[in-house]
């Protein structure tokens, strides 16, 4: 379908730079990318992606790579709206996953599968497959903004906060069945946070203001 060849569409940016095309750095054996040293530490660093536009690392909070370290995911700025890009750390085209104006620029975390990216836009949490960009929709929060979500230790669930300009709400969400389940729900005015979740996947961090939520 027309829908599926915008998916795999390769990225037009961000490629490594051709062999030689900067002499003052040395092509790396594995990736084929630049590389230099770090002049305090003397560590390689590797550039695994080039473009004039702004890109960035996922949330600080979450991993930017999948848990085996194979592949890299970010958020790019090509077409005016963030979107989701990811490669293979030992080499290959850059991929983007994702063709929105609404993504959320902080929200994407890596499952901890390694097998697919979360995201928030408007009021849906979508999944995006790293492999194939695949888009799945997970849940509709219908009248409200979604923040930015966690995934759970257990790789089953993902927590989202969300929030309908009156009320705030932490939403649990089965990533198989796309059940829900409402972990809090009370009055506010605050815009949506960021939750985080403790390694033993048994407390849920509510990020805000002060006196917000």
């Amino acid at each position: 379908t027309a829908a599926s060849r915008r998916r795999n569409r390769r990225y037009s940016a961000g490629r490594p730079p051709a062999v030689g095309a900067r002499p003052d750095r040395r092509p790396h054996p594995v990736t084929g990318s630049t590389a230099s040293r770090d002049p305090v530490t003397g560590a390689a660093l590797v550039r695994l992606t080039e473009s004039a536009v702004f890109q960035h690392h996922l949330h600080q909070s979450g991993p930017t790579l999948t848990p085996d370290g194979s592949r890299l995911v970010w958020v790019s700025w090509e077409t005016g709206s963030p979107n989701l890009c990811a490669r293979l750390v030992a080499g290959g085209e850059v991929r983007r996953l994702t063709y929105r104006k609404d993504l959320r620029p902080l929200s994407p975390v890596i499952t901890r599968d390694g097998l697919a990216v979360l995201y928030t836009a408007r009021e849906t949490l979508m999944a995006a497959t790293l492999e194939e960009g695949e888009e799945t929709e997970l849940a509709v929060f219908a009248g409200a903004v979604a923040g930015d979500p966690a995934a759970a230790p257990d790789g089953r669930t993902v927590i989202v906060p969300v929030a309908t300009g009156s009320r705030a709400r932490i939403v649990e969400v089965d990533l198989f069945t796309k059940a829900q389940r409402v972990l809090l729900d009370e009055p506010s005015r605050a815009a949506p946070g960021r939750v985080q979740i403790s390694p033993d996947g048994t407390r849920v961090l509510l990020e805000g203001a002060p006196g917000e939520m």
